[in-house]
C-alpha cells in the first residue's frame, strides 16, 4: 500500500492517522472527517484508495463497498486503559480485579460478539 500514487484517506487528528504519518514514506495521506460516512465516500468517490482505521470499523466500511476487502495485517494494536482521578487511586486494585475477571470468565468477549465488533480481540494477560 506505501507506494507513490496511492491514496490512503484516514479520520484527521485520530490515532491512526498519527500512526500512519510516521509509517507512510510513499504513499499521500488523505485526512477527512471521521465517521464512517467520510470513510465510505471517500472511498466511493476515488478520493482515496485505501482507509486506515481501527479492525472493527473497517469491516463495516468494506461491507457498505461492492468490492471492498480488509487488507490482512495490521499498522498497530490499540490499547485501552482505564482512568481514575488521583484521590481515587485506591480503588485501583477493585478495578484491576474487575478487568481481570472480564477478561477471563468470558464478559469482555461477550461484549464483542454482541456489539458485532470483527477483528477485535480479548488481549491476553499480560
Amino acid at each position: 500500500v506505501d507506494r507513490a500514487g496511492v491514496k490512503i484517506a484516514v479520520a484527521k487528528g485520530s490515532a491512526p492517522h498519527n500512526v500512519l504519518q510516521r509509517l507512510i514514506k510513499n504513499a499521500e495521506i488523505v485526512p477527512v472527517p471521521g465517521g464512517f460516512e467520510a470513510a465510505r465516500d471517500a472511498l466511493a468517490t476515488g478520493k482515496a484508495d485505501v482507509y486506515g482505521e481501527n479492525l472493527h470499523l473497517a469491516h463495516r466500511i468494506a461491507d457498505a463497498l461492492p468490492g471492498a476487502r480488509v487488507l490482512p495485517g495490521q499498522f498497530n494494536v490499540v490499547q485501552m486503559a482505564i482512568g481514575v482521578r488521583k484521590r481515587a487511586a485506591d480503588a485501583l486494585p477493585m478495578i484491576d480485579a474487575f478487568v481481570s475477571k472480564a477478561r477471563t470468565d468470558g464478559t469482555v468477549q461477550k461484549a464483542i460478539n454482541e456489539a458485532g465488533l470483527r477483528g477485535v480481540r480479548v488481549p491476553q494477560p499480560a
